[in-house]
C-alpha cells in the first residue's frame, strides 16, 4: 500500500526545504563574513598600533608596553638596540615573528621591513596567536629597537561572537518567518486544490452545476473553468443520452407489446385455422381479450398499479392458459403435456400475472423444442409452496447468457425481444416467489416456486386448501 502524501505536505516540505537551505547557506556565508569582518577590524587596530610604535615620541618601557596591552588587548615583544628583549606574556616568553628573527642581527641598520599583519600563526603556551611586526628598527624615541604584536585568536573569536550571535538571531527569525510563510502559502494552495477536488467529485457524482472560480487568475483558475466547461458539456451529453435511452426503452417496450400481441393474435389465428368450430372461436376470443388486457397494461406503464389478488385454483390457471396454446403446439407438431397435482389447491394471487408466467414459459418452451419436440408442465405442492416445472427437449439457453437470462432485453434468439423471462421473474417476485432454470436428463427445466400466502399484510389470506 502506497503512503499517501498530500499536496499540502508536498508544498510545505518543498518550500520549507528551499527556504531552510537558503537560510543555512546564508547563515554560513554570514558567519564567514563575520569572521572576515572581525579579522579586518583586528588588522586595522594592529596597523594603528604598529604605526604608533614606529613614530612614538616616548620610549617603549615595560610600563608603557603593559599599558598598551591593557588598552588594546594585544601581547607585545620589544627588543632594544642592545638585543635585550621583554614581553607582556605572563610566562615571560619572548616569541618574535620570523621576519624579525631573521633581521635580528641587523636591527641597528635602518632599512624598511615589510609589515606583517596577522600573517603568522603560532602556538604559544596553550593558545594560538597571530603575529604582526613593526618595521625594524623603530624610529624616533625607539630608534634601533624592534617590536612584535601578537593577537590571541580567542580574542578574535570573541570579537566575532557578537556579530555571529546577531546574525544567528536574524537568520533564525528569518527561518521561523519563512516556515510560517511556507505554511500559509501551502495552506492557501491546498485549499484551492481541495475546492478543485470537490468540484471534480461533484461532477463524478452527477452534479453538473457550475462552481464559482475564486483566487487569482492563474493555472488553478483555468483548471476550475475547464472543469465548469466539462460539467456543462457532460450535463448536455447526459440529457441527450437520457432522451436516447427513453426513446430506446419506449421502442423496446413497444417491441415487447408487439411480442405479446403477436403471441395472442397468432394463437387466435391458429385456433380459427386449426379448429374452425365454436370452441376454436371461443379460444380466439379469449386470446384477443388477453391482447386487450396487455395493451391496457402497456398504457398504464409507470402508474405502479398492481392487479387484484384473490383466491385462485392453481391448476385452473394452467388449464386456461394451455388451452390457448394447444392450437400452436398442434400446428408445430409438438407434444404439450400437462401433469396437474394429485390434489388441486388454491393460491391467493393476481390471475393475469400467473397466466403470464405459464404463457411465457410455455411459449419459450414450444419455440425451443421445435417441430417434433416435447414440452411438459408439472405442478408439485408442499406445505408452504407450489412449484411449476416447465421443461422442453430443446438445447437450452446459451451458456454465456446464464447469468443474465432473466434480465430485460436479454435473449438468445436471433429475433427475440428478451422480455418473456423478465416478465416471469417480475411476476414471481411480486408474489414472493423465485424462478430459475436447470438442465436435467437432457431437458431444459424452468422452475417457478410460489408461496401460498401472497396477500398484502393488511389483508388476511385464507388458509390453503386442497
Amino acid at each position: 500500500m502506497r503512503l499517501r502524501w498530500s499536496i499540502f505536505a508536498q508544498l510545505l516540505t518543498l518550500t520549507a526545504l528551499l527556504v531552510l537551505g537558503s537560510l543555512a547557506l546564508g547563515a554560513w556565508a554570514a558567519a564567514a563574513a563575520a569572521e572576515r569582518t572581525a579579522r579586518e577590524q583586528a588588522a586595522r587596530q594592529v596597523k594603528e598600533v604598529l604605526e604608533t610604535l614606529e613614530d612614538a615620541n616616548f620610549p617603549l618601557t615595560e610600563t608603557v608596553v603593559d599599558l598598551l596591552k591593557k588598552l588594546s588587548g594585544f601581547e607585545f615583544v620589544v627588543v632594544d638596540p642592545s638585543g635585550r628583549a621583554f614581553s607582556t606574556f605572563a610566562d615571560g616568553g619572548l616569541p618574535l615573528p620570523t621576519v624579525l628573527e631573521e633581521g635580528k642581527s641587523s636591527l641597528g641598520v635602518r632599512r624598511p621591513t615589510p609589515r606583517l599583519l596577522l600573517g603568522e600563526r603560532r602556538l604559544i603556551g596553550a593558545r594560538h596567536y597571530l603575529a604582526s611586526a613593526a618595521a625594524a628598527p623603530l624610529g624616533k624615541a625607539n630608534a634601533g629597537s624592534a617590536a612584535a604584536v601578537w593577537l590571541d585568536e580567542e580574542h578574535l573569536a570573541q570579537a566575532s561572537a557578537g556579530t555571529r550571535l546577531f546574525l544567528g538571531m536574524l537568520f533564525g527569525g528569518g527561518a521561523i518567518a519563512a516556515v510560517l510563510i511556507a505554511v500559509l502559502i501551502s495552506t492557501w494552495f491546498a485549499r484551492r486544490l481541495r475546492r478543485l477536488k470537490l468540484q471534480a467529485q461533484r461532477i463524478a457524482d452527477g452534479d453538473f452545476r457550475e462552481s464559482a472560480v475564486a483566487g487569482p487568475e492563474d493555472e488553478l483558475a483555468s483548471l476550475a473553468r475547464a472543469l465548469n466547461e466539462t460539467a456543462v458539456r457532460l450535463a448536455a451529453a447526459t440529457e441527450s443520452l437520457r432522451r436516447a435511452e427513453r426513446l430506446q426503452l419506449l421502442g423496446r417496450l413497444g417491441g415487447g407489446l408487439a411480442h405479446q400481441l403477436r403471441n395472442h393474435v397468432a394463437g387466435a389465428r391458429l385456433a380459427i385455422e386449426v379448429g374452425g368450430d365454436a370452441e376454436a372461436l371461443s379460444v380466439a376470443l379469449r386470446q384477443l381479450a388477453l391482447a386487450e388486457q396487455d395493451l391496457q397494461r402497456f398504457l398504464e406503464v409507470g402508474r405502479d398499479q398492481g392487479g387484484e389478488r384473490k383466491e385462485l385454483r392453481s391448476s385452473q390457471i394452467v388449464d386456461e392458459t394451455l388451452e390457448l396454446l394447444r392450437p400452436r403446439a398442434r400446428h408445430l407438431g409438438i407434444e404439450l403435456l400437462w401433469t396437474p397435482p394429485a390434489e388441486d389447491c388454491t393460491i391467493v394471487a393476481d390471475a393475469a400475472q400467473l397466466r403470464h408466467i405459464i404463457a411465457n414459459l410455455a411459449i419459450n418452451a414450444l419455440e425451443a423444442a421445435g417441430p417434433g419436440g416435447g414440452v411438459t408442465i408439472e405442478q408439485q405442492n408442499d406445505a408452504d409452496h407450489l412449484e411449476w416445472r416447465v421443461s422442453d427437449t430443446g438445447p437450452g439457453p446459451p451458456q454465456e447468457l446464464a447469468a443474465t437470462l432473466f434480465e430485460p432485453f436479454v435473449s438468445g434468439k436471433p429475433h427475440g425481444i428478451g422480455l418473456g423471462l423478465a416478465v416471469v421473474k417480475h411476476a414471481a417476485e411480486q408474489h414472493g416467489g423465485t424462478v430459475h432454470y436447470e438442465r436435467a436428463n437432457g431437458r431444459t427445466v424452468f422452475v417457478v416456486r410460489l408461496p401460498w400466502r401472497t396477500l398484502p399484510s393488511d389483508v388476511t389470506a385464507p388458509s390453503p386448501h386442497r
